[in-house]
């Protein structure tokens, strides 16, 4: 996603947070990819609620492909 900006932060409950274009990830997290496609949701569909998200990212994590991976993969190269 264009414009997105990935930035690490360690979290005490959580893995993930997003807010507009900015997406705050904890790197030590155990489902390091799939925190990054639900945070990713949430930037490019701000108005669904967190249950839409969730249940959107178990569908797509489900059915993610290599390629999938790699994309989320490389977000995590732009992390500062």
């Amino acid at each position: 996603m264009k414009g997105l900006k990935v930035i690490h932060r360690r979290f005490k409950r959580f893995y993930g947070k997003q807010s507009g274009n900015k997406i705050w990830i904890d790197l030590s997290g155990s489902q390091l990819l799939k925190t990054m496609l639900h945070e990713t949701l949430h930037a490019k569909h701000p108005k669904w609620s967190e249950a839409r998200v969730q249940k959107e990212t178990g569908r797509r994590w489900a059915k993610i492909t290599d390629r999938g991976l790699v994309r989320l993969a490389r977000l995590l190269g732009r992390v500062r």
